[in-house]
């Protein structure tokens, strides 16, 4: 999971660029000019993007009461609060 944290912002361009990709090749392969399937190729980057931040807003939703638990007890225990990784809770 931390491997997905890491590389999170490469793999959601990286997803966005595959789906826009396909949509495009099949739009064209139905015999679509480029002019009406560059714009709906362009559409589904940007709801693939929509797609990626709605998922981490409700990840952070359902993970947030375990989370804050957790740095509340570590901040009893005298630690200063701060996660290993360098990347914010």
């Amino acid at each position: 999971m931390r491997l997905l944290a890491k590389y999170e912002d490469e793999l959601q361009l990286l997803t966005g660029l595959l789906a826009a990709a396909w949509v495009a090749w099949a739009l064209h392969g139905r015999g679509w000019p480029w002019y009406n399937w560059l714009p709906v190729a362009f559409l589904t980057l940007v709801g693939v993007g929509l797609l990626w931040v709605l998922g981490w807003f409700l990840r952070r939703k359902l993970t947030y009461e375990k989370k804050a638990a957790a740095v509340r007890q570590a901040l009893r225990d005298g630690e200063d609060g701060w996660q290993e990784n360098g990347r914010s809770a």
